[in-house]
């Protein structure tokens, strides 16, 4: 009994305490109150899902170490909710740990649950299966069909944050609703309040009405107006070189009081595949952010640390339709594989004039080996591959038809007539991108990002007409948020519409699985004299002809090297595709028309030690390969995200805010 007394007495120390933890907003002297004393936040974006697990702890303590006092990061709803009822927080999505974290670290979170989060990434965070059940739903909107199923993920969601409130003992002291509504408000002509008016009751209801929301709109009067919601505070967000003044003249027309808040200042850029990297200016990135901070204003720098689109996680933008890399470096303070930039130190003497800085140690620079190269043999054609039949229509089906998120879908028809020599082929509604075959053949290429939607075929009756159809990120900004993928409409030829396809599946989304079959293929490869004589005129028929197919090869780390270093997969002479290392999907390469070149493999990654590693390369057109050499890839030290494209600087197409290049401000 004598020590359960000051037991119990701690116990309501504790709770006494975190009850008088509060974050609210001191209007009559313009700045947030934290525990009743001013309180002002300098804060960077990272994404936890753009971070291998065991890397979280470098990247938030580089974070600290700048002088930043919180961080800033997005909840992705499809990651977590892949299937209707069905979740996910495990690994690199288990938030909740990443947000006990960065509190341990000395961090505050500004929480930001969506449900849209947009952020680059595929359809914006948005769950496929939304349209796939209801077609017709009004996504960002009161559609109950829409706000059914978010009242239903943040009933999950908010119940993981609830214990991580400021107010409960946890780091988060703020959190937004929606994403720059104001900006799809206008683009689609509604402004939907009673949309935003039953997101802040809801997070109201998981959170109480204690709890400090927020909304983000671009610096214009229109997006804030059509952006913001009573209960929630307006914030703005805007990148460097803009007047500062003009910018929070903005937010003062709706918040004449409170703290001045930029939620997104963008010291760099995000890529397109075919477009010229993204660099800042580094000077005038630098002088703004120091503008902001001297007028006494809160910040978040978007991104802080920008990570890696891994997987089929990337986004796209529309109109018109432009594709994400795997990279997210977005030119951020803490590089893609975490070194320590230029860019970094300026912020962080900047921020010194503001915050006391922390004593942290942290290492510039991530330790970078050269493996070397990886000898990689040819298994399957994507005919032979991991497809899997999945069912026969009148007219081609979407992947939302065969409830396939992400991947590619491969279409069959047989030729029933004659046609002319050559006859159009034409898809007006492909989502995204096809590769045509006859007879197995490769013949073309057709893709909506390029607007090349018809492709002259030479086809005799009798002939099988295939399409490898590739999903390359679903639409994550803009009016088009649904985005169906795959096949959306009629295929013609010479104007008469095909009928009677067959569709087969190809998601790629067991990684593990597609490598032991690979393996088991290889093996078999050794044993079936006739199996290796097809394989072996499948191989000639991938090389010669673009046929595409998949890759297997195998690489030990030094025996000396108890712990791997980062590397880079470079592929010369590859064309496009998806790369897998010991079943973890590295992300899309494209190095044929840039501009990331090379694809980031964490450390973490690589079993080091003499240890046997497994590298899976599915190449949808012409593979790297050569008579002399065979085929090849290689684990190279340094990254090159910044190669030639077929754009210029002053070509690369622009739309709105998130095409806009930094060679135009």
């Amino acid at each position: 009994m004598k020590f359960l007394l000051p037991l119990l007495f701690l116990l309501a120390l504790i709770q006494v305490k975190a009850q008088n933890r509060t974050f609210t907003i001191d209007y009559d002297n313009d700045t947030f109150l934290k525990d009743g004393k001013p309180f002002r936040y300098i804060s960077g974006s990272v994404h936890y899902f753009r971070i291998p697990r065991d890397l979280w702890h470098d990247r938030l303590q580089k974070i600290r170490a700048a002088g930043f006092n919180s961080i800033q990061f997005v909840v992705q709803w499809n990651l977590h909710e892949p299937q209707p009822g069905q979740y996910n927080f495990e690994g690199r999505f288990d938030v909740e740990a990443f947000i006990r974290m960065a509190g341990d670290l000395g961090l505050y979170v500004i929480l930001r649950p969506g449900p849209y989060i947009c952020a680059e990434r595929n359809g914006g965070g948005l769950p496929f299966w939304l349209y796939k059940l209801h077609p017709d739903i009004k996504l960002r909107s009161s559609d109950p069909n829409f706000l059914n199923y978010v009242d239903k993920w943040w009933d999950v969601l908010m119940v993981k944050m609830k214990p991580l409130l400021y107010k409960n003992g946890g780091p988060i002291i703020m959190s937004q609703l929606e994403n720059e509504y104001g900006s799809y408000g206008l683009q689609t002509g509604y402004c939907d309040v009673e949309y935003l008016a039953h997101l802040r009751d809801k997070s109201w209801e998981h959170f109480g009405t204690d709890t400090l929301l927020y909304t983000t709109d671009g610096d214009s009067i229109d997006y804030v107006r059509c952006g913001r919601v009573q209960g929630a505070y307006a914030t703005v967000d805007f990148g460097m070189g803009r007047n500062v003044t003009d910018s929070f003249h903005v937010q003062r027309l709706f918040e004449p009081q409170g703290p001045l808040v930029n939620s997104e200042y963008y010291p760099g850029w995000l890529d397109y595949w075919n477009q010229p990297h993204q660099m800042a200016d580094f000077n005038m990135s630098v002088k703004s952010f120091e503008d902001i901070l001297e007028t006494g204003a809160n910040v978040n720098v978007y991104m802080a640390h920008g990570g890696t689109s891994f997987a089929f996680e990337n986004g796209a933008n529309n109109p018109p339709f432009q594709v994400e890399p795997t990279s997210y470096d977005y030119d951020a303070l803490i590089s893609e594989p975490g070194d320590l930039t230029d860019k970094y130190f300026a912020f962080k003497s900047v921020i010194a004039k503001y915050l006391p800085i922390p004593s942290i140690e942290v290492n510039e620079t991530t330790p970078k080996a050269n493996y070397g190269r990886v000898p990689l043999n040819y298994v399957t054609s994507i005919f032979q591959g991991p497809m899997k039949f999945a069912q026969n229509n009148t007219n081609p089906m979407t992947f939302e038809d065969l409830n396939q998120e992400a991947g590619y879908v491969f279409y069959e028809t047989a030729i029933t007539e004659m046609f002319t020599d050559p006859a159009e082929l034409q898809v007006n509604d492909l989502h995204d991108r096809a590769n045509i075959y006859v007879n197995q053949e490769f013949v073309g290429i057709l893709s909506r990002g390029e607007d090349c939607l018809t492709f002259p075929i030479s086809v005799r009756k009798g002939d099988r007409l295939q399409l490898l159809v590739e999903n390359q990120g679903r639409i994550g900004y803009g009016a088009y948020a649904k985005d169906f993928k795959g096949i959306t409409s009629n295929v013609t030829l010479a104007g008469h519409a095909l009928q009677d396809w067959s569709m087969f599946t190809m998601p790629l989304d067991d990684g593990p699985t597609l490598d032991n079959q690979l393996k088991r293929l290889q093996a078999l490869q050794k044993t079936d004299p006739k199996f290796a004589q097809d394989t072996l005129t499948s191989f000639k028929e991938a090389v010669n002809n673009g046929q595409g197919g998949f890759w297997r090869g195998t690489f030990k780390i030094p025996c000396s090297e108890t712990i791997a270093n980062e590397t880079f997969l470079n592929l010369p002479g590859w064309s496009k595709g998806v790369a897998f290392l010991n079943g973890f999907n590295l992300g899309r390469y494209w190095p044929i028309v840039g501009p990331q070149i090379t694809l980031y493999v964490p450390s973490v990654l690589l079993k080091p030690a003499c240890q046997e590693n497994s590298l899976v390369i599915f190449e949808q057109q012409k593979p790297g390969c050569d008579t002399q050499n065979g085929c090849w890839v290689e684990l190279v030290d340094t990254p090159n995200i910044n190669g030639p494209t077929p754009l210029k600087p002053q070509e690369t197409i622009t739309y709105e805010k998130y095409s806009r290049s930094y060679n135009e401000l």
